[in-house]
């Protein structure tokens, strides 16, 4: 394959799309080409021969860094990608790659390729189900639950520190009512306790622990059916949304994911809210103050889209 037919081609595909996604479409756009497109885009440029192999390199690349491209896809057009999604996608596009390689018909340069992606994911993520913060939040999305984590070891220890954290959240709650509940002698008479006592007793004594309690909950919490990642509209299905359906089924569970479950796994959304500053900090509104450049943002960031359809219609 000519190298300089190659540094032509990639130019010319690259610098002829203004979109920001231009690098990620190379492949496809020279999968899609033909000997009399090129010659058309490149009718100033003496063509070198493209053989059929090389042609078969286009289609074996471009269905190799297909799955990368969803992924770049995914972090542009959601507005927020959320940590949970950050083991997932990891496992997925490894066992992609892994099944890449298992195949017959791989040119070497694609082999290449493949052990090149496959050795950047283990040097950046081989142990990213030990990250706290992100096997939490992966275990506590609905959508995948334990499903991602190829060590079940690890699993099984998130699993373990997540019933210690709602074992400590039922103790807490337990110990504020104890300390908040009135005396016996308040509001019930001396023959109503010795009627009761004997019953009182043995529910104290049946009394689940915290940490047998919070077993049930999470126990419970796994047993129910995993949320379909979309619905039958083809519409994404919303994790805050189930939380907040169920937060009276799993108490404990839903103020954990409130409360470690609201991070980003790429600061896209920051950046592109620092950009969008950009039209409204200029040289007329120098006296805007950091107050109401926050209220601004805010609304910026937080308003509903449908808010401005109307808008832009006319």
């Amino acid at each position: 394959m000519s190298e300089q037919l190659i540094n032509d081609v990639l130019l010319h595909f690259v610098y002829d799309d203004t979109t920001r996604k231009a690098e990620c479409n190379i492949c496809r756009r020279l999968y899609q080409a033909t000997s009399a497109n090129l010659k058309r885009h490149l009718k100033h440029t003496p063509l070198p021969t493209i053989t059929g192999e090389d042609w078969t390199f286009y289609v074996q690349l471009r269905e190799i860094l297909g799955p990368l491209k969803q992924v770049t896809d995914t972090m542009i057009g959601e507005k927020y990608f959320p940590g949970s999604y950050v083991i997932v996608i990891t496992r997925c596009i490894s066992k992609l790659l892994q099944r890449f390689f298992s195949r017959d018909d791989l040119l070497p340069l694609s082999r290449e390729i493949i052990l090149l992606l496959q050795s950047g994911l283990v040097d950046h993520f081989e142990q990213i189900e030990r990250n706290e913060t992100l096997a939490l939040c992966t275990f506590l999305d609905p959508r995948f639950k334990m499903v991602p984590f190829d060590d079940q070891n690890e699993a099984e220890k998130t699993k373990e520190r997540v019933t210690n954290m709602v074992a400590a959240l039922i103790a807490e709650s337990e110990n504020t009512n104890a300390l908040s509940k009135p005396s016996d002698t308040d509001d019930v008479t001396l023959e109503c306790d010795s009627l009761w006592d004997s019953f009182d007793e043995a529910i104290k004594s049946s009394t689940l622990t915290p940490l047998s309690r919070a077993t049930h909950e999470i126990d419970m919490y796994l047993f129910e059916n995993h949320l379909r990642r979309k619905d039958q509209f083809g519409k994404l299905n919303c994790p805050l949304e189930w939380w907040k359906n169920r937060q009276t089924v799993y108490p404990n569970l839903s103020k954990i994911f409130i409360n470690n479950c609201n991070i980003v796994a790429t600061s896209g959304p920051c950046e592109l809210m620092f950009s969008e500053t950009g039209p409204i900090i200029n040289q007329r509104r120098t006296r805007l103050t950091n107050i109401k450049m926050e209220q601004i943002m805010f609304l910026n960031v937080n308003s509903p889209e449908a808010r401005f359809q109307e808008y832009d219609k006319s």
